[in-house]
């Protein structure tokens, strides 16, 4: 098995022909399928099968799709980073951030950090804390800022990273204007008077969902015995319900703090539940070893340089 066939057999799945693959890769249709009966007699499997809507994968193929998709992308970070040490060239820097990270705090801290590194480009790939995690493990970023509880890592995991708690915020209860009209004191509710309420929320794989289990688990109150009506990716999507007077959410007080000051919806802590919502920078150490990658790490790290909005 080599690179190659990989990229032969992943070109198949997602142009569903062997002509138009071949097309792709300037092989003769023989030729590419002969690399494919390869990679099928190296795993002893058939990978595809042919159906009315084109070449499909079968359920061994789709497995390594999967797995030949991530191995690719490390093989065109290797080579890049490759090129990078060749040409001695480290002016382009890739992060990945969660979802509230990317839309509410880091974009003054990333404009302020160009600002004092004008040659530096900056490339923000926007994801939820799994996402992050996920481009962290596999290599496709060496830094990476999330939010929320870190999901269950195992110390071998924990040790690919060196991790820094950035800050914290917390989630709260945001409602539509005069929701709730009985409150047991100014800015605070109760779980119980989310009751029915409908609810919507962040999907799952985010910080925000994650922490919200993490809290309510233990009080045998989790999100299965609330009223979720509905589970959305998009922060701003969900702030655009609730102010509409859809429903209620949780998030965290960062992402609201305009809407709130705007009189668009009101935030409440719940009564008895601290619910502090961290923000972590993660970083592969052998990812980073670029002068610019150590500017930004050390500027992001100090809360007096960072800014975040």
């Amino acid at each position: 098995m080599d690179l190659f066939q990989l990229k032969a057999f992943c070109t198949v799945v997602n142009s569903k022909s062997i002509s138009e693959a071949a097309r792709i890769l300037h092989l003769t249709q023989p030729g590419l399928s002969l690399k494919i009966k390869g990679l099928e007699d190296y795993f002893g499997v058939s990978l595809l099968s042919r159906t009315n809507k084109g070449v499909e994968p079968t359920l061994a193929g789709k497995i390594i799709y999967e797995f030949a998709q991530m191995v690719l992308d490390m093989a065109r970070n290797v080579e890049q980073e490759i090129e990078n040490l060749k040409k001695d060239i480290q002016k382009h820097l890739v992060i990945a951030a969660s979802n509230t990270l990317a839309e509410y705090a880091l974009p003054c801290s990333l404009v302020l950090f160009k600002e004092r590194n004008p040659d530096v480009t900056v490339e923000m790939r926007i994801n939820n804390t799994a996402g992050v995690l996920k481009d962290l493990y596999t290599r496709t970023v060496g830094i990476g800022l999330l939010e929320g509880p870190l999901p269950g890592m195992k110390r071998s995991e924990m040790d690919m990273f060196v991790i820094h708690k950035l800050a914290r915020d917390e989630l709260v209860v945001v409602s539509p204007p005069g929701w709730f009209k009985k409150k047991q004191s100014p800015g605070v509710i109760s779980l119980k008077q989310i009751g029915d309420n409908p609810l919507i929320i962040r999907e799952q794989g985010s910080g925000i969902t994650e922490m919200l289990e993490k809290t309510l688990k233990p009080r045998k109150s989790g999100l299965n015995y609330l009223n979720v009506v509905l589970e959305v990716s998009s922060i701003d999507a969900i702030k655009s319900a609730v102010a509409a007077g859809k429903g209620i959410s949780f998030l965290p007080r960062m992402a609201v703090k305009a809407e709130v000051a705007r009189g668009l919806m009101e935030a409440f802590c719940l009564d008895g539940l601290e619910m502090q919502y961290p923000y972590y920078l993660l970083y592969n150490p052998g990812k980073t070893t670029g002068q610019t990658a150590k500017k930004f790490l050390d500027f992001i790290i100090s809360p007096e340089e960072r800014g975040f909005c």
